[in-house]
């Protein structure tokens, strides 16, 4: 074997796994996701009227979540391309979310890559890293929108009045008090999403102006 030929398969795996890793996550950029000051809470009510969790946005570009079992999560830039998301009681991180160029990417607290949002103007793209066949669109349709997996409709948000009302196989699961549609709405229709990362996947994306 030549010099030239030892060189080639030393390097060679080197370039495979740059491949594999530039596909698995992206590069962060430098954005800064601005929280309007009126942007309301975001309160998601069952049918039987219970709690079922609370999404605020507070100064300093901060998210709170409150669960439905009362435990806190707050979300708080580390850097312009991160924000990280700890319980509140003990600073527990739990996951981290970067700017990409075309939305966001969740990660877990040792740096798995989790969750890819892709943010058009038409619609929202959501994809589980890993999982090819968990891959979900958002589709704005004027006033409405809908929840799509390979061309099959999965729910809906319809607005009604003042209230925003989510349905799955025509079954009303929820509503949400709002004037208008936001498009990220149709994250809580994701069952395969934990519900701390649809929590903070729809705070991303409101305060991204979806």
């Amino acid at each position: 074997m030549n010099r030239i030929t030892c060189i080639f398969f030393i390097i060679l795996p080197t370039l495979l796994f740059a491949c594999s890793s530039s596909e698995e996550k992206e590069t962060p950029v430098t954005y800064n996701p601005r929280i309007t000051d009126n942007q309301k809470p975001i309160v998601p009510v069952p049918n039987d009227g219970s709690f079922f969790g609370k999404i605020s946005f507070e100064k300093n570009n901060k998210v709170n979540i409150l669960m439905p079992d009362s435990t806190e999560i707050i979300g708080e830039q580390s850097d312009p391309t991160t924000r990280k998301y700890r319980l509140a009681q003990d600073n527990f991180l739990i996951f981290v979310i970067k700017n990409t160029k075309k939305g966001f990417q969740i990660f877990s607290n040792d740096n798995k890559a989790l969750w890819q949002v892709s943010l058009q103007n038409d619609k929202i793209t959501i994809s589980q890293k890993g999982v090819s066949k968990n891959e979900f669109e958002i589709l704005i349709e004027k006033k409405n929108l809908s929840l799509r997996q390979n061309d099959s409709k999965l729910g809906k948000v319809v607005l009604e009045g003042e209230k925003a009302i989510f349905y799955k196989k025509d079954k009303q699961l929820f509503s949400v008090q709002t004037d208008k549609m936001l498009p990220a709405f149709g994250i809580l229709l994701i069952d395969e999403m934990g519900i701390e990362e649809k929590y903070a996947a729809l705070a991303e994306a409101v305060a991204r102006g979806y």
